[in-house]
């Protein structure tokens, strides 16, 4: 009987032993998993931290590059105004010395016309000659524009038929008369084009001629017209806006014709004699054709 209890308590405190070291086993489990969860929530605490950092970064990071921005276009805005403005004076003074050379030679039919006609003449084919041979490449494919013979042509025909007109009847008027138009039309195109113009007439080859500019030169020209209408006395006023309108397409065709020539050649200005403007071709593009013109209708007593 003793015996048998004995083997009971035995039994007993092995259970409770056992039990007991299930709930040391379940409390540390337990341990673990509250250690775990701990662990994750920092993780994702740390992650949420650093996106937020991140976030933070990036949105300063973009409002210093929207500062950024603004600086550049403000300075290339006021760099531009400066551009702008000394070209202005540039292009005005140059154009105050071209005017009193045109009155004198006005006046001064014989030895001085002559010799400013002589003078631009070979000044023209020099730059013509410098532009073609500077940018000489025998791999290139030729092109009549670049051709030398064709401007040597085209630079002489224009200037005699200059000194046809002046010596024609009438010949101050009649280059008055072309003067004062190819001078309108280049300048109200250049301003109402810089200020207004949006559409591109041929962007690849003359990027600041637009729309806005060849009609504002068209109105020019037909004013100049309406002008010299006056003074004319035998053209009828459908005869004169015709030849204005064809004197403003032969202008334009003139200013892409030196413009095209100009990228072959890869250059900006054919010359820097005149400042703000560049070269001689720089500013006879349009009297290339134009000037040809009026010398025809003088030869055919259009006018």
């Amino acid at each position: 009987m003793v015996g048998g209890m004995h083997i009971v308590n035995k039994n007993n405190t092995k259970n409770m032993e056992n039990n007991s070291n299930k709930a040391s086993i379940n409390d540390e489990d337990e341990l673990l998993v509250d250690d775990e969860n701990s662990v994750v929530n920092h993780i994702q605490d740390e992650q949420q931290s650093t996106t937020s950092s991140k976030s933070i970064k990036n949105t300063n990071n973009k409002i210093f590059a929207q500062k950024k921005l603004l600086q550049i276009k403000q300075h290339y805005h006021n760099q531009m105004k400066k551009n702008v403005s000394s070209d202005l004076t540039k292009r005005s003074f140059s154009a105050m010395i071209m005017i009193i050379l045109v009155i004198l030679a006005l006046i001064q039919k014989n030895f001085f016309f002559t010799v400013l006609i002589l003078v631009l003449t070979d000044q023209a084919l020099n730059e013509a000659r410098c532009a073609i041979s500077n940018s000489y490449n025998p791999n290139a494919k030729p092109h009549f524009i670049k051709s030398y013979t064709c401007w040597r042509f085209i630079i002489i025909t224009t200037f005699v038929s200059i000194v046809f007109i002046r010596h024609s009847t009438s010949g101050a008027i009649n280059l008055l008369w072309l003067l004062i138009s190819i001078a309108a039309i280049d300048t109200s195109a250049y301003f109402i084009g810089k200020n207004f113009g949006n559409k591109k007439i041929l962007p690849n080859i003359s990027p600041n001629k637009t729309y806005a500019g060849l009609t504002a030169g068209w109105i020019a020209a037909l004013l100049v017209g309406l002008f010299f209408y006056g003074i004319k006395d035998n053209i009828g006023i459908i005869k004169i806006c015709t030849i204005q309108t064809v004197m403003l397409i032969l202008a334009q065709f003139g200013d892409f014709y030196e413009s095209t020539f100009k990228r072959l050649c890869n250059i900006k200005d054919t010359g820097k004699l005149l400042p703000g403007h560049g070269g001689i071709l720089d500013r006879i593009d349009g009297f290339l054709f134009t000037s040809m013109f009026m010398a025809a209708m003088i030869l055919l007593k259009i006018i």
